[in-house]
């Protein structure tokens, strides 16, 4: 494909990455799932009333800064239940999520492009992501995992130039964005774990065993651990400074950071209250177990993936995995770089025994989309199949936008659509 072609495409990409997830954004004008807990932090921020972290605060500090800079009244809006309304246009709250989850798209295609040298595959990417239902509603709300998302794939395609080209700013990149990834939700951390193991399993792969090469290997795991905590450190910092008399800031951060750390961390080991739509790991590879999210009426909200999207990405990552076990070869070029990532993103959740959702897939999707994308474009290489998985694809989209976005439908409509957001159950 022609560079001309290519910057075509990649721009459409872009415009549709930001009309979709940019469209109706101030509706609902109500709280949506998870909005009620996630507003109420940013409203403490502006109020400088203390409360209990459950994740980090980098996620919530970028919402509250757009509700600081376009003025949010705060003090007349109070919400307490799924549902309740919003009294000033809730538009620049959701816009934070809303550009993550667009920048996302781009990001994508870009990653793509440099692991594979293929504009076509690069495309397929981004429009697998670009047209998940999943990956677009949980972007157009008071959430923190559009910007999870995004910054660990971009530490992980930092990570991957910095391999590429040793260059030393991709390295610094690499430590940034995995600390901001792990600033907004500790499941971020799974970014250290990837490269970590990749930079041991590169070590022990080049077998070159010297001290040389021991000490190289540690030195730029330690660099990228060292910027990672210190973005981490000045986020709590941030997060003591707006809330806290100018007096008690300093003595207040040296004493509290352990116990913040520690309160974070009994939160999220005290969530013991079970949710219907709660889901294990073992649903996750299926798209089954929806999200209710919100409903007024004939109008309803689900955080429901593609199904061909979630069961094609599944069904890749299967395959290649056969493959590897069978062949024991790689069945495509950097297999062994995104199965690294994929299952650091993927195998912890096996052992978390708190309530657990279909959003905390979406990392590892992310992943499988890319491994879904290359085997399509390597195998599936006649015209007419490429082009009926990329309308299969648009059709399911937007056959189930309306619950992505809250549209009325009718009783039929929706029944079909809750069919397909839940195939095998």
């Amino acid at each position: 494909m022609s560079k001309k072609k290519e910057k075509i495409f990649f721009i459409i990409l872009v415009i549709f990455s930001l009309v979709t997830r940019f469209s109706y954004l101030n509706y609902p004008k109500e709280v949506v799932f998870d909005e009620v807990h996630f507003f109420n932090y940013v409203k403490n921020y502006h109020l400088k009333k203390n409360f209990y972290l459950l994740h980090p605060p980098l996620g919530m500090l970028t919402i509250a800064f757009m509700g600081w800079l376009f003025d949010f009244n705060f003090k007349e809006n109070s919400v307490s239940f799924i549902g309740d309304l919003y009294k000033d246009n809730v538009f620049w709250l959701r816009f934070v999520p809303a550009l993550f989850g667009a920048l996302l798209v781009p990001l994508v295609f870009l990653f793509l492009k440099k692991l594979t040298h293929s504009s076509k595959t690069a495309i397929l990417g981004g429009l697998f992501v670009l047209f998940d239902n999943a990956l677009l509603t949980q972007s157009r709300f008071i959430l923190l995992d559009s910007q999870l998302v995004f910054f660990i794939i971009f530490s992980l395609f930092s990570f991957f130039s910095w391999l590429e080209s040793k260059k030393w700013w991709w390295l610094i990149l690499t430590g940034l964005s995995s600390g901001m990834a792990i600033s907004v939700k500790w499941t971020g951390a799974s970014t250290l774990l990837a490269i970590g193991i990749y930079l041991f399993y590169d070590w022990l792969k080049k077998k070159d065993f010297s001290y040389h090469r021991l000490v190289s290997f540690l030195k730029n795991f330690l660099l990228i651990f060292l910027l990672a905590f210190t973005i981490y450190t000045l986020t709590l910092y941030l997060h003591f400074f707006l809330l806290k008399e100018n007096a008690q800031k300093e003595k207040f951060f040296l004493e509290g950071f352990i116990n913040l750390n520690r309160e974070i961390h009994n939160n999220l080991v005290g969530v013991t209250s079970r949710h219907p739509d709660e889901s294990k790991w073992y649903h996750w590879i299926f798209g089954q177990k929806p999200i209710y999210y919100w409903v007024r009426g004939n109008a309803k909200i689900y955080l429901a993936g593609n199904p061909i999207i979630w069961l094609g990405s599944s069904l890749a990552v299967f395959l290649s995995f056969l493959y590897l076990v069978t062949e024991r070869k790689l069945l495509f070029l950097h297999q062994d770089f995104l199965f690294i990532a994929y299952f650091s993103n993927f195998f912890p959740f096996f052992f978390i025994k708190r309530c657990l959702f279909l959003y905390h897939y979406l990392p590892a999707l992310v992943i499988a989309i890319f491994i879904l994308a290359i085997l399509v474009n390597k195998y599936l290489t006649k015209e007419i199949v490429f082009l009926s998985i990329i309308l299969i694809v648009l059709f399911l989209f937007f056959y189930l936008s309306p619950v992505s976005y809250g549209q009325e439908v009718s009783p039929v409509r929706m029944e079909n659509i809750q069919m397909l957001m839940n195939p095998f159950q």
